[in-house]
């Protein structure tokens, strides 16, 4: 998952993250960086959740329009930092996605954080990045990323909680109802690209 620091220009703009989401080819990334082997799902949701839906599509490749919304977001010569931790998945994903900006005009300098010390200090617990990348693996994990402006993400939505917490008073339908909705809206709001679903390979 490609993460932004939502309270931080210029990603406290919903338009620069969704030129974010759509200049980059998350399947090609996928193809690249797990040679294949993984799902594409557009949101922090797995197909074993009861709400899951593929939204995959939601923010197709499309540099036109990311270059597009940069114009609408009035931003021009735009420079990020993508601070990845050093783990093989993070820095692959990270050339490429450097690449990717690159064609949309913006310029992403990448800085490799040792794992986990440096990157759960500077990222983690002082909040200190533009963009970042990480595997995240916890069990229903999208409210926790998502649902608190005090997390790392930094992203503030309200809605989202009531969201929540009107789908947990409902029924199972209209739990599951509920928990699309919200995840939908999540997805429009990009505050993360989430890249793709990591396959659990065994030998």
């Amino acid at each position: 998952t490609t993460l932004f620091r939502s309270r931080r220009p210029p990603f406290d703009d919903v338009k620069v993250r969704q030129a974010f989401a759509h200049a980059v080819d998350r399947q090609a990334l996928l193809d690249a960086v797990a040679a294949g082997y993984g799902t594409l799902v557009g949101a922090m949701v797995t197909p074993q959740d009861p709400f899951f839906e593929d939204l995959s599509n939601e923010f197709e490749y499309n540099p036109q329009r990311s270059k597009e919304l940069l114009v609408e977001a009035n931003v021009t010569n735009l420079n990020v930092s993508l601070d990845v931790p050093n783990l093989p998945y993070a820095t692959a994903a990270a050339e490429l996605i450097q690449f990717y900006l690159n064609q949309v005009g913006v310029t992403a300098t990448i800085n490799i954080l040792e794992f986990p010390a440096v990157w759960l200090d500077q990222v983690f617990r002082n909040h200190d990045f533009d963009m970042s990348i990480i595997m995240h693996s916890e069990a229903w994990d999208l409210l926790t990323v998502f649902g608190d402006p005090n997390y790392y993400v930094g992203y503030d939505n309200p809605n989202i909680l009531k969201q929540a917490e009107l789908a947990d008073q409902g029924t199972t339908e209209q739990w599951i109802t509920g928990m699309q909705s919200l995840v939908r809206e999540i997805a429009a709001d990009v505050p993360a690209v989430v890249l793709y679903l990591a396959p659990r390979l065994t030998v």
